[in-house]
């Protein structure tokens, strides 16, 4: 059992974890009406040059909103790192004094590094000579920014796993811990959007021009969200935590380069492994995150695993709220789970009708009335990515 100290974020649901609880707070849980992925409630001077204005999900204006921007002096993935990062000041300060900054990793989790800055060099006709700058498109900047920033001298990394990345990232933080290798580790994801990721979501056919609908039955496909999210993960508690990573349970199948398993076995087994770890049971766990993309492969399989294994855990998916956030996705579904669990907010719900789910779906406990409020003090956030691969973790609550 590992202390959670804190979350650092920003998305399209707020600036920092403030702005994302009273998102969730003023709408009661479920929001409804036009979608925007914008991000509200930044400063200038907080995010310097960077661009974030709101942007239709359409696929096409995805390449418009990449050619407009221009980040001068950082990345843009940088900028919301950096941002997220900012945010942990105190539990940081706290590490550094308890632990000293040699005791402190990082494991930060990306598919994209700074991709689309990489991108609009080889579009301009850059080359080396002329300032083009491969390290652009190296997962590893950006957990070598957070240890260049902070001075920190423990191992420092970046997973790669596409979707489940920064689910990734907080199995490693506690792998570290665990091992005795760290004391302290900023574990967490960022992802922005890049001419890769848009053209390669488009090709599969998975791209919605309307607003993702998981688990729905005139679900389309995805919209690629934008966000930040860290934490930092240590054995005991910092400034006061009450949360903590209970446990995990990771897979990879290789069943596909891009269709998961459709009997959810593999998926299944990695959230057996996290109850295993967490000794706990179906019916501790108060609220599940799912990965709910809204494509008709992930939600099938996704049915099949609550279904067969969780049919009666209320469940609810983030990205009908964020879009997809690729390689953050993970860290977002337990910061989102983290403040349901806590009593923060309540478990954000989709606002359908009975009759708008998919039928032909199997059924489990889809949140869809505002209000309703975990009975367990644990929580279950999946993510499932690109060549079975699959990821699980849970988080749990002492009680205040």
């Amino acid at each position: 059992m590992l202390a959670v100290n804190g979350f650092g974020t920003v998305s399209c649901l707020g600036a920092d974890l403030a702005g994302t609880r009273e998102f969730f707070r003023s709408t009661g849980g479920a929001p409804e009406g036009p979608h925007t992925l914008s991000f509200p409630g930044i400063s200038a001077d907080s995010l310097r040059e960077a661009d974030l204005r709101g942007f239709d999900t359409s696929g096409e204006d995805y390449f418009t909103l990449l050619r407009a921007e221009r980040i001068k002096t950082e990345s843009r993935s940088i900028v919301l790192l950096r941002h997220a990062l900012a945010q942990l000041a105190p539990e940081l300060d706290a590490a550094f004094t308890r632990f000293g900054k040699e005791r402190i990793a990082c494991v930060t989790g990306t598919s994209t590094a700074s991709l689309n800055e990489a991108e609009r060099d080889l579009e301009e006709g850059k080359s080396p000579d002329e300032g083009f700058d491969f390290s652009l498109g190296n997962v590893a900047c950006m957990s070598d920014y957070v240890r260049d920033t902070l001075k920190i001298g423990g191992p420092c990394w970046s997973a790669a796993t596409a979707c489940t990345s920064s689910s990734r990232a907080l199995i490693s933080a506690a792998g570290l811990i665990e091992a005795g290798v760290a004391d302290a580790v900023i574990a967490g994801g960022v992802s922005v959007i890049s001419h890769v990721t848009a053209a390669g979501f488009k090709s599969l056919g998975v791209l919605s021009d309307e607003r993702c609908l998981p688990f729905h039955r005139a679900r389309k496909g995805i919209n690629i969200g934008e966000a930040a999210v860290l934490t930092v993960i240590t054995r005991e508690p910092l400034c006061g935590s009450d949360l903590f990573l209970a446990g995990f349970g990771a897979t990879a199948d290789g069943f596909s380069i891009s269709a998961p398993a459709p009997d959810a076995g593999p998926q299944k087994e990695a959230v057996r492994e996290a109850m295993r770890r967490a000794g706990i049971g179906p019916e501790d766990i108060g609220c599940a995150a799912l990965h709910g993309t809204g494509t008709p492969a992930n939600d099938a399989m996704e049915s099949r695993l609550m279904h067969d294994l969780l049919p009666d855990v209320p469940a609810f998916a983030p990205k009908y709220f964020t879009g997809h956030t690729l390689s953050a996705a993970g860290a977002m579904g337990v910061m989102l789970s983290a403040l349901v669990i806590e009593d923060e907010i309540p478990i954000p719900a989709l606002p359908y009708a009975a009759e708008d789910i998919d039928p032909e779906l199997p059924r489990f406990s889809l949140v869809t009335e505002r209000g309703r409020r975990p009975k367990g003090r644990y929580a279950l956030a999946d993510s499932f990515a690109f060549g079975g691969n699959n990821a699980a973790v849970i988080i749990g609550t002492h009680g205040k």
